[in-house]
């Protein structure tokens, strides 16, 4: 399909599709379909128009030239031709028979070479004269010339692409020299970014003799402020470098402290202090044994671990029940409201154990409740038995 039955509003079918499609990769195409459109029907009267001055124009630089190098022949014709007859008795052979053929190469190639210039001077004018749509639209229709012009027409093309091929050359180099920038801008951030980058850090676990976790452990980095105290599963982080040592205690275990190592997760275990907290009394700002001192002494008891409580909170925790609780659907249990009351403790892990049922609803509710706290979040050990009512 044309161009100019898409303008007309032919704009069905294969051919239609096909001229969008290229519409769309090359962004030249549609600027001149977008002008067209914007322009109006009266666009195609003007084309019509625009193409009849530009073959009147050829055809009349083309009669001028042609009737310029018929004069041309001629003289130099009858001039080559005076010349062989007042020369002819004194020239050899071999130089009558090179002036033949010089007069008639002549002859032959003078009009087909100052049409070429007219062809030249054409190409300038229209350059400068016809529209950027116009050129867009008619690049594959060309002048009406003979077949002499062929030739340089096709030399000027090739000077034409050259010099293209130079600019692009310039500005591919140029783009080259951007690009190269570019990546040392972005090498020497990246670089500074890197520089100013802590890498690292200490990450690990401690654990008592037995490999249970112990929860609180106090972890300092000797020589700095920073520290840190181990969760409910022993593990702790602290963001430092491998050239520090660190200092791990624990009531009632006997203090480490040991080389920090980055280059992976550290497994710390504490065996129990020798001495039994029992045993130590406090006096003043310092401490003696207790067969060492006579006279009032404080008793430091075993330290009371809190009440149990859910990692996430008390409301999170509520949540979490009421989100994943399924109805009972048997006859026992469908249309019963109410509450199941559970007990259990927390062990080291923080996992509950020893559930037991103290407020029974029915059985299906009851083994629903003991579901959501065994698959549960953790909790926070303690030594303190953990009521929790379940609501259905």
């Amino acid at each position: 399909m044309k161009l100019l039955d898409y303008i007309r509003g032919t704009r069905k079918g294969k051919e239609a599709h096909r001229l969008q499609k290229e519409a769309m990769r090359d962004p030249f195409l549609a600027d001149a379909m977008d002008g067209y459109d914007g322009a109006g029907e009266s666009q195609e009267q003007q084309i019509e128009l625009l193409r009849r001055r530009i073959t009147m124009r050829v055809k009349r630089k083309q009669n001028h030239a042609f009737a310029w190098s018929v004069a041309a022949s001629l003289l130099l014709g009858v001039w080559l031709g005076g010349y062989f007859l007042f020369q002819k008795d004194k020239l050899p052979e071999e130089t009558l028979m090179a002036l033949e053929q010089l007069q008639r190469d002549t002859i032959l190639q003078t009009p087909s070479q100052i049409p070429a210039e007219a062809e030249v001077k054409l190409a300038k004018t229209l350059k400068k004269d016809s529209m950027r749509p116009l050129i867009s639209q008619e690049r594959k229709v060309k002048p009406a010339v003979t077949a002499k012009t062929i030739a340089p027409e096709v030399k000027e093309q090739s000077a034409a692409e050259v010099e293209m091929s130079m600019v692009l050359s310039e500005e591919l180099k140029l783009a080259d020299t951007t690009i190269a920038a570019g990546d040392n801008n972005l090498a020497r951030k990246l670089q500074d970014r890197v520089e100013g980058l802590k890498v690292g850090g200490i990450k690990g676990r401690v654990t008592d003799e037995n490999g249970e976790p112990l929860m609180g452990a106090n972890i300092l980095v000797k020589g700095t402020g920073k520290g840190t105290v181990s969760d409910v599963n022993g593990n702790f982080t602290l963001d430092a470098d491998g050239n520090k040592e660190i200092a791990v205690n624990y009531i009632g275990y006997e203090p480490i402290t040991l080389p920090a190592d980055t280059g992976k997760e550290m497994l710390i275990a504490m065996n129990e202090s020798k001495e039994a907290l029992n045993e130590v009394v406090v006096v003043g700002y310092g401490t003696e044994r207790k067969k060492d001192f006579t006279g009032s002494v404080v008793r430091v008891e075993p330290l009371t671990m809190p009440e149990p409580v859910p990692v996430i909170g008390f409301k999170a925790y509520k949540k979490y029940l009421k989100k994943n609780r399924i109805r009972p659907t048997d006859e026992e249990c469908a249309k019963v409201k109410g509450e199941v009351v559970l007990t259990f403790h927390v062990d080291k892990k923080g996992r509950p154990v020893n559930i037991k049922i103290k407020n029974s609803l029915c059985v299906s509710a009851d083994k629903e409740a003991i579901r959501l706290v065994k698959d549960g979040p953790d909790w926070l050990a303690g030594n303190k038995e953990v009521t929790l009512n379940v609501k259905f």
